[in-house]
Parts: structure tokens; C-alpha cells; sequence
């Protein structure tokens, strides 16, 4: 029988992505956090209430998929939607919220670009306007506290060219204007390793959410989009992580690459044989090797 996430509980749906724990993995949590690491590992096993609960309605025109940035976030079963993602700390003060944030909107940016140079400029489009619809509002007040400009006219001409099915000539500038706006929003924050970590095990969790809600019964596909943002999430976790040295970053990569047979296309089959469980086991594996970090 498959499983399915969504029908399990909380600790269903962990225990079932720790059966991706490997006896090596529990040892280096435990060599990197001594006696912490337990408690670290069973966090994330049973979860934090103040990032948990059901994923509501998606797309809402202010705050975001589940709210965005919004104080009450909506996450997934068993994971973090985007709004559990960012929500449970001030992305003004925290830099994992604000980078999280930022990098919620580059995953989205880049299934849209996917999409519209595949020719489907419809789907491209519902993605190119999210990060305005739904995350930028929950980070606005963060960009003007950091000193770091705003994108949001650039964002809204992109989505406003993808509306109108513009030639690809004149979405891939538009695209690449939004993620140097970006990318000068993010220096106004600390991307360590540890927390380059850290924000790439958010992604991951979020992904699981999203790739978990996008499924039906018997894997049938419910929801494209989210299928789809579970691919750009997991993509940016992949960018962050492949852009730091060491061992640890290397494997966490490696990790990553494995998940490939998750998206057989960007525009789903009706029906999968894969589920969110793996994507849960790898933000576990992500976040033990993150432990080993400074």
C-alpha cells in the first residue's frame, strides 16, 4: 500500500521519514551536539507547536499561502507550510525568517522561469505573482528596517509581462532584474553556514508540505502548483547549500540530487508513486548534518 502523509498523524508521518536515518546519522548528531542531540532530533521527530497545524486555503492576496509572515501561519501536516516557515520569528531581527522569506520567493521565481521556458505560460504566470500576492507583504516592513530597498515594482512588472504572455526576450530580463533586487535584499543579512543550513531545512520541510498536499488519493495529483513549489524549494535548499565548502555541505547536496525522481517533469503525471515522506527524511538528514556546522 502507498503511503500517504496526509492520512497519518504527526508522529506517523516523522517516524515514517526517520526510517531514512541511518545509524551514521544518529551518530554524528550525536558527535556534533553531545548530549543535545537527542533533544534536537526529537524536536524535530515531534514537532514545534508554535510551527504546526493544518495548512489552510491557498493563495490569499495578502500574507501568503496559510499567511505568509502573517502571525497565524498555516503549515502542512506533519511539516511547515510557507507561512510556518517564517512566521515564528520577526524576519526585521531574525535572519533565518528573512532569508527564509527571500528564498521562498527565489524558489517560486524559478518554477515560473521553468515553466514559461517550457510553454506553459499559464502555470509560469499563477507562479510568477505569488511572491507578491503572498510572501512580499510579510517581509516589507523587514526590508525598510534592514535598509534594503524594495522589489516589489519589479516583481509586479514581471508579473504583469507574464500575464500578458510576453516573448521569453522580455521575461528572463524582467526575471533576473527581480533576483539581483533580491540578492541585494539578502546581503542585508548573515547567510553563515549554520544558517545557510538552517534556512535550507525550512525549505525542505516546506517543500514536504507542499509535495504532501499536492497529492490525492492514491497519489493522483491534486494540486499542480503545489507539486511545483515543492520543486522550487527544494531547488533553492540545493542553491544555498551548494554555494558553501566543507564536507557536510557536500553530502547535504548529495542528499538533495537524490530526490530528483520526486518531479519526473515540472508539469506533473496524474498520478505518482512517490510521497512527501522522503522529502521529510532529507530535511532530517539536512538538519543532523547542520549540527556539525559552525
Amino acid at each position: 500500500m502507498t503511503f500517504h502523509p496526509k492520512r497519518w498523524t504527526r508522529l506517523s508521518v516523522a517516524l515514517a521519514a526517520g526510517t531514512m536515518l541511518t545509524t551514521a546519522d544518529l551518530a554524528r548528531a550525536g558527535e556534533a551536539a553531545g548530549s543535545e542531540a537527542p533533544t534536537r532530533l526529537a524536536w524535530w521527530i515531534f514537532g514545534n507547536e508554535g510551527e504546526s497545524g493544518d495548512k489552510g486555503s491557498s493563495h490569499h492576496d495578502e500574507g501568503g499561502e496559510g499567511g505568509e509572515g502573517a502571525p497565524a501561519a498555516a503549515t502542512g501536516e506533519g511539516g511547515e507550510g510557507e507561512g510556518g516557515a517564517i512566521a515564528s520569528a520577526d524576519p526585521a531581527t531574525d535572519d533565518v525568517a528573512y532569508l527564509t522569506a527571500l528564498s521562498l520567493i527565489r524558489g517560486h521565481l524559478l518554477v515560473g522561469l521553468t515553466l514559461y521556458r517550457d510553454g506553459e505560460t499559464l502555470a509560469a504566470e499563477a507562479h510568477m505573482r505569488h511572491p507578491a500576492g503572498e510572501l512580499y507583504g510579510g517581509i516589507k516592513d523587514a526590508l525598510k528596517a534592514r535598509k534594503a530597498g524594495s522589489f516589489l515594482k519589479e516583481l509586479d512588472l514581471l508579473a504583469g509581462l507574464a500575464q500578458g504572455a510576453a516573448p521569453l526576450d522580455r521575461i528572463e530580463p524582467a526575471h533576473a532584474a527581480v533576483l539581483a533586487k533580491v540578492d541585494t535584499a539578502a546581503a542585508k543579512a548573515a547567510m553563515t553556514p549554520k544558517t545557510a543550513f538552517t534556512v535550507a531545512t525550512k525549505l525542505l520541510k516546506t517543500a514536504a508540505s507542499e509535495y504532501d498536499v499536492s497529492l490525492g488519493e492514491d497519489g493522483a495529483i491534486d494540486n499542480a502548483e503545489e507539486y511545483q513549489d515543492a520543486y522550487g524549494f527544494t531547488q533553492e535548499a540545493r542553491r544555498i547549500l551548494a554555494s558553501l565548502s566543507g564536507d557536510e555541505a557536500q553530502e547535504a547536496v548529495g542528499v538533495i540530487d537524490a530526490l530528483a525522481p520526486l518531479w519526473p517533469s515540472i508539469v506533473p503525471p496524474a498520478k505518482l508513486s512517490t510521497d512527501a515522506s522522503l522529502l521529510y527524511g532529507a530535511a532530517a538528514k539536512i538538519e543532523i548534518l547542520g549540527l556539525g556546522v559552525d
